[in-house]
Formats: structure tokens, sequence, C-alpha cells
């Protein structure tokens, strides 16, 4: 199998090269979507992110995991702000907020007076998504 060496970083196989050129359509997809929250909801919102979600997870299965011979601090100053995360954090809230609630509040009812705390997980996880999807966001835009 052919290698291909950077000399910013290490060398990387053609087959992982096109693996990761494949995540990185996917992945740009994702963060495009999340962009257009910024012109209003979209529409079929969460199939949307349903399909996103597993052409995302199906994308990274074939990459292979490399790890860069030495750090490269030069790349830090693309990633995220602290402020530019919150940015996207709360654009996205405020289009999942009303239905994150009413999950959260389904849950609440169904598990009643549950007192073991066993469940209390999928009520935060609900009412997180908009913190889980910008997350998501931010590690791939830091990527890209």
């Amino acid at each position: 199998m052919k290698q291909i060496r950077y000399d910013c970083c290490m060398e990387i196989s053609e087959s992982n090269l096109a693996a990761l050129s494949s995540f990185a359509l996917v992945a740009q997809e994702y963060v495009d979507f999340i962009n257009s929250f910024r012109y209003g909801k979209p529409d079929r919102l969460y199939s949307h992110l349903e399909e996103l979600l597993q052409r995302l997870h199906q994308a990274i299965l074939p990459v292979e995991t490399e790890t860069a011979e030495q750090e490269h601090e030069e790349f830090e100053s693309l990633s995220m702000t602290m402020d530019e995360h919150a940015a996207v954090s709360r654009l996205i809230h405020e289009h999942v907020a009303a239905e994150s609630l009413e999950l959260q509040e389904w849950y609440e009812e169904l598990i009643g007076s549950d007192s073991s705390g066993a469940n209390e997980y999928h009520v935060t996880r609900s009412f997180m998504l908009f913190d889980d999807l910008a997350d998501i966001y931010r590690d791939l835009r830091n990527g890209l």
C-alpha cells in the first residue's frame, strides 16, 4: 500500500486519505446544516439530523487512527473559541428547545417517583440535546 508523506504531519496511506476525504464531505454537510439554523428552523430538522448522524458514523468507521509525530500548535488558532461555541449552542437550542423540554417532561412523567436516579441520565440528555449537537459541530469544524 502506497504511503503519502506530508511534511508537516505524518505518512498517510492512500486508502486512509480517501476515507478521510469521504468523512470530511459528510462532516462539512453537518457543519453546513447547523449553520443553516441562522436562517430559521430547517424543514424535517430531526429526520435530517438522524440521517446526517448516521452517515457521519458510517463515514468515520473506515478511517484509520493516525497520530502525528509532533504537536502543531499553529493550528490551535483555527479552533472555535468558547464564545463561538456558546453562540452555536444558543442557536441550536433556539430551534430544539421546545421539543427537548417536551421530551424532558415525558421522561420525568415516565419515571415518576423513581428515586434511584438511574433514569435521570435520560432526562438530562434529552434536555441537553443542543449541547451535544454543538459539541459535534465544534469537533467537526475544528477538524475540517
